[in-house]
């Protein structure tokens, strides 16, 4: 894996190439023959049980539309596999499909296979251990209707903290669905500048033309890729849209989003897209600055919900110049950064050239 210092996140980059070669076989196809308004893609490894629970939710969906579930298995030992095809075929749904690839090709890799498998428009993806709320689709199909040529709209979410509750999570999202209209606001890529507040791909519905050209998800931004994929297409392509509407469920147990290394690589890659948008404003100087302050913050709350401790010596590790941040305290990093943020919450801007 290449330096991720030396890359440009905004440089285009062919995440499809790698594993162009590698093939995916249609197991089980539920036999839709018309081309779906959104696919609701999951990929998944060795987690069968999560697996039925977030297909169950994709399936219960109010809309009147035609949409698919493509399920992509990145796995090939015969025991999971036949694992996974016993979900499927308890489902079996026609709007349901499972692939397998016969390869492993990585977490975002195969959320690239995905989106190559999609039929779809527009197209969402459901990690194996989250969950859709059945008005999710009706919420998107109210937006891009009411909006003038939206290209991505993102839901809220809720956390499913499966290390506090032992509730049926089907019963749960149920419960927590609430009958509201969906508003949205158009995105300014300074959004994702103040921080992230997505639970990775989540609640997110792109093109899949769109997604093709920018590259899809590179694998040589990890675990940030789903950020960096996200940031690129907002700061590329217009109309993208954010409603506070709740219809999905990120659930929270032993994810791998929880390792103190990988939060360590999140810290880094994500202090390194703010460094690269910061070179692209208006305030190069002071948003710099920020990037910078806000390290010891980052950490901190990152900690406070993963319940761990993150090593600042991996940090240290993976990132430049911005390591200073590392010696501010945790409260001087949160006053100085939202200092400079009130400051510049409403001035600030990104070139249109942002994208090379």
């Amino acid at each position: 894996m290449n330096d991720p210092e030396i890359l440009d996140p905004f440089a285009y980059r062919d995440g499809f190439a790698k594993y162009r070669d590698v093939k995916s076989t249609l197991i089980f196809d539920g036999g839709m023959k018309e081309k779906p308004l959104i696919s609701i893609v999951i990929p998944t490894f060795r987690r069968p049980d999560l697996l039925k629970e977030a297909i169950a939710s994709a399936l219960m969906q109010k809309s009147n539309n035609l949409y698919e579930v493509v399920v992509v298995d990145n796995e090939s030992a015969p025991d999971f596999a036949i694992q996974i095809n016993e979900v499927i075929n308890s489902l079996n749904a026609p709007n349901l499909k499972l692939y397998r690839n016969e390869k492993n090709v990585g977490m975002f890799g195969n959320w690239n296979r995905c989106i190559e498998l999609a039929e779809g428009e527009w197209i969402t993806i459901l990690n194996d251990d989250d969950l859709l709320l059945p008005d999710f689709i009706v919420a998107f199909e109210s937006i891009i209707k009411s909006k003038r040529n939206p290209n991505l709209i993102q839901f809220g979410y809720f956390l499913l903290d499966k290390r506090i509750s032992g509730a049926d999570p089907l019963a749960e999202i149920n419960a927590s669905q609430k009958n509201e209209d969906a508003f949205a606001n158009k995105i300014n890529p300074s959004l994702y500048f103040w921080g992230n507040n997505r639970a990775g791909s989540l609640g997110i519905v792109f093109k899949k033309e769109l997604a093709f050209k920018i590259g899809g998800f590179d694998e040589n931004d990890y675990p940030a890729s789903d950020l960096y994929f996200l940031v690129k297409y907002i700061m590329q392509f217009s109309n993208c849209y954010e409603s506070e509407f709740v219809c999905c469920a990120y659930r929270v147990h032993e994810n791998e989003s929880g390792n103190p290394e990988v939060l360590a690589g999140f810290v880094a890659m994500e202090n390194k897209l703010r460094n690269a948008m910061s070179r692209r404003s208006n305030f190069p100087i002071l948003t710099y600055i920020y990037s910078v302050a806000i390290l010891k913050s980052h950490i901190n709350n990152l900690e406070i919900f993963w319940k761990v401790k993150i090593p600042l010596n991996s940090v240290c590790k993976k990132i430049r110049g911005s390591k200073y941040g590392l010696r501010v305290p945790t409260l001087g990093s949160r006053i100085l950064g939202k200092l400079i943020k009130l400051v510049l919450i409403k001035r600030l801007n990104f070139t249109d050239d942002s994208l090379t």
